[in-house]
C-alpha cells in the first residue's frame, strides 16, 4: 500500500530530526524518547501487518495489530502533553504490573518461582516499593492512567489545536475489539461458513480494511510529530491523505454487496 510507504517515511524523516535535539535531561528528554520510540515501534508494527497478507490476508491478526498499534501511538502521542507526574507513571508502571504477576505466580506456582534466586526476588520487592512509593500508584492500580483512550484522544486533539484522534480513538480502535478479545464476531466465518463462505475477495474486503486502519493510525501519529517541530512536513501529510481520500472513495463506489449486507 502506497498510504503505509509514504507514512512510514514520514515516520523516519521526523525521528531523524527529533534524534538531532538529544540527548535532553529529564522530563523534556524522556517525552522526546517516547515519542521517537513510538513512531520506530509504529513502522515496525505496521510492517508486521503487512507482512500478514503475504500468503493469505490473515485479517483477524490484523486487527489485533491494528488495535496495539493504535494504542501505543495514543499513549506516545499522550505522553507529550501528560501532565509530568502521568509521565513518571507511563515510565515506571510496568514493574508494579510485574509486581503483582510475580505475587499471584508465587500462590498459583510456586515451583515456577522458586527457579529465581530470594536474592533476586528480594531486590526486586525492594525496586517496586520504592517505585511505588515515586509514582504514588499501587498494585491496586489497574494502569498508570485514570484515562482511557477516548478520553486521552480528546486531550491530545484539545492541546494540539487539530481534530486528529477523534476517528482512531472513537471508531478504529473498537472495531478491533472482539479480535483482541475472542469476540463471537472473530469465529463468525468460521462457524457459518455456508453463510459467510471464506474465499479470496472476503479475505482481501477485510485485509485493505485493516490496512486502511493502519494508515490512519500511522498519519495520526505524522500529525502529532508536525505539531511538535518547527521543521514541518506537511507536504507529506497532505500526499498520504490524498491516498487516504482516492482509497475511501473506491471502497464507496465497490463494496461488495454481499458484504455490506452482512455487516462488514
Amino acid at each position: 500500500m502506497k498510504g503505509h510507504e509514504v507514512a512510514s517515511e514520514t515516520l523516519r524523516l521526523f525521528c531523524t530530526h527529533f534524534n538531532e535535539t538529544l540527548p535532553l535531561e529529564g522530563l523534556a528528554g524522556a517525552r522526546l524518547a517516547v515519542l521517537i520510540g513510538t513512531a520506530m515501534k509504529a513502522i515496525n508494527t505496521s510492517n508486521a501487518i503487512r507482512m500478514l497478507c503475504v500468503e493469505r490476508p490473515y485479517f483477524e491478526d490484523m486487527y489485533i495489530l491494528v488495535r496495539t498499534l493504535i494504542e501505543s501511538i495514543v499513549n506516545g502521542a499522550y505522553i507529550q502533553i501528560a501532565e509530568d507526574d502521568e509521565v513518571n507513571a507511563f515510565l515506571h508502571f510496568d514493574s508494579i504490573s510485574l509486581a503483582k504477576s510475580l505475587r499471584v505466580a508465587e500462590t498459583v506456582s510456586p515451583e515456577a518461582v522458586g527457579t529465581m534466586s530470594e536474592k533476586l526476588r528480594d531486590q526486586f520487592r525492594v525496586h517496586t516499593e520504592s517505585i511505588k512509593q515515586m509514582i504514588g500508584k499501587t498494585e491496586q492500580d489497574f494502569s498508570w492512567t485514570r484515562l482511557d483512550i477516548v478520553s486521552k484522544g480528546e486531550r491530545i486533539d484539545k492541546k494540539l489545536g487539530v481534530p486528529t484522534f477523534g476517528v482512531v480513538c472513537k471508531v478504529l480502535f473498537p472495531s478491533s475489539h472482539t479480535y483482541v478479545h475472542g469476540g463471537y464476531r472473530s469465529l463468525e466465518a468460521y462457524i457459518h461458513p455456508e453463510r459467510i463462505a471464506i474465499h479470496e475477495d472476503f479475505l482481501n474486503f477485510q485485509a485493505d480494511g485493516a490496512l486502511h486502519h493502519t494508515v490512519v493510525a500511522l498519519l495520526a501519529l505524522c500529525i502529532t510529530m508536525n505539531q511538535l517541530t518547527d521543521q514541518r512536513l506537511d507536504n507529506w501529510l497532505a500526499v498520504i491523505q490524498s491516498i487516504l481520500t482516492t482509497y475511501s472513495d473506491q471502497v464507496k463506489s465497490a463494496i461488495p454487496r454481499t458484504y455490506a449486507a452482512n455487516g462488514f
